[in-house]
């Protein structure tokens, strides 16, 4: 007997709500409870001292996520987007000179440009990486260009290589944005330690989380020191120091010794982690890869995949079905983790009027083609595995009734 589609009144292959994958250990709760029994939960005061730079916890944190890297230097900040702004207003860029960014990211990339008194220019994505399209990127070079910021989306590290030769061609900066990809790497190179700034975000569905966080890492010490004034009140611990000829102004994005212990005790573990959501990739993208009308672009080997989330492109052409019911049959049956576009930060109103390249495959992977799966934030165990497998199988099984449906309701 074929089983019905939860969508038409069937047993949904997931009963229950998906488990949520637990970050943190007994052993770091306890180690929170003492730091907060200690009531040292800040080790900033924004003057000079040695206090401007943080706590022992801040500290420790930047020093080992920085030498994992193979950077100088680590900074941490209150969030990646604090992280960032303070980047793009450290590299002390000409005041509105343009920012090459990729169309699929968060709208914090851009924006962070934008509160640095810059210009973001939009570039499409490749086709098969997701991430900033690097033959695309030249064209949109001119000469009010100051930096690329690329980003390496879901986990992939974008051709940080190429687009490194493209920025010393032209005599611009290369920023790294590495929200989703902390430990990924591109011909054994994680690409903050190729580009000339990059960092990690410790949001509260990252690999690393700490609820919200961020660290840049850079081996310039002229970044490194404006980075620091910017995050500690600059005017007060720095206060001679300028950019582009004007006196730097601080803010208060510093990090708390709760955030960074978090941070650190999950750094010891980040391998194991990031191995488990890679096997976890790496099967369902086994058990599913011959599925009519799912394509799961390869991973050449010498780029290590963090798999943030699993990415696919989906061909209605192939299976008569449109992506929004594939997508309504997979969540009935509770695959409530599917992604079904991502973003078209192009598009925001704020950024609307912003130069921009031809966006074609951002487009159309937003609007019919894209599908993914977000592994950070559930516990998968084999049976979990298993089960998504078959929800994507039982719902493949139905096409014929899903294209009928699809007809009943457009007439």
């Amino acid at each position: 007997m074929v089983e019905s589609l939860a969508l038409n009144g069937g047993t949904k292959v997931f009963p229950n709500s998906f488990k949520s994958f637990s970050w943190f250990s007994e052993s770091d709760i306890s180690e929170v409870s003492s730091l907060v029994a200690s009531q040292q939960l800040s080790g900033f005061l924004g003057q000079p001292g040695s206090q401007h730079l943080g706590g022992d916890w801040v500290q420790r944190f930047e020093e080992a996520w920085s030498s994992r890297i193979g950077s100088k230097f680590g900074v941490a900040f209150n969030s990646w987007t604090s992280g960032l702004e303070a980047i793009f207003i450290a590299l002390g860029l000409k005041s509105n000179s343009e920012v090459i960014v990729p169309s699929w990211t968060m709208s914090a990339t851009p924006a962070a440009i934008y509160h640095a008194g810059l210009k973001p220019v939009f570039c499409d994505i490749d086709e098969g990486s997701f991430n900033l399209d690097e033959t695309q990127v030249e064209s949109l070079i001119g000469p009010n260009t100051s930096a690329i910021c690329s980003v390496d989306i879901f986990g992939r590290p974008a051709e940080i290589h190429s687009l490194r030769k493209l920025a010393d061609r032209s005599g611009i900066k290369l920023i790294s944005d590495s929200a989703q990809c902390p430990t990924g790497e591109i011909d054994g190179y994680h690409p903050s330690k190729i580009a000339d700034i990059g960092g990690f975000s410790l949001n509260r569905h990252k690999h690393i989380q700490t609820g919200e966080g961020g660290l840049v890492v850079t081996s310039n010490p002229t970044y490194l020191e404006r980075l620091r004034a910017l995050r500690n009140h600059g005017e007060s611990s720095a206060p001679n120091l300028e950019i582009n000829g004007s006196p730097l102004v601080g803010h208060n994005w510093r990090l708390g010794e709760v955030e960074a212990l978090l941070a650190y005790q999950q750094l010891k573990k980040i391998d194991e982690l990031v191995a488990s959501r890679v096997e976890t990739a790496r099967k369902i993208s086994k058990g599913i890869r011959g599925l009519t009308g799912i394509v799961i672009p390869e991973v050449p080997k010498n780029i290590k995949h963090d798999y943030y989330i699993l990415g696919m492109l989906y061909e209605k052409k192939e299976t008569g079905v449109s992506r929004e019911l594939i997508a309504k049959a997979l969540r009935a049956e509770g695959v409530s983790f599917l992604v079904e576009k991502y973003s078209d930060v192009h598009q925001l109103p704020a950024f609307s009027n912003y130069r921009r390249g031809d966006m074609k495959v951002t487009e159309a992977y937003n609007s019919e083609k894209f599908l993914g799966l977000y592994l950070c934030g559930n516990a998968f165990d084999e049976d979990t595995i298993v089960s998504v497998i078959h929800s994507f199988d039982k719902v493949w099984r139905h096409l014929e009734q899903l294209r009928e449906y699809e007809k009943s309701i457009s007439v």
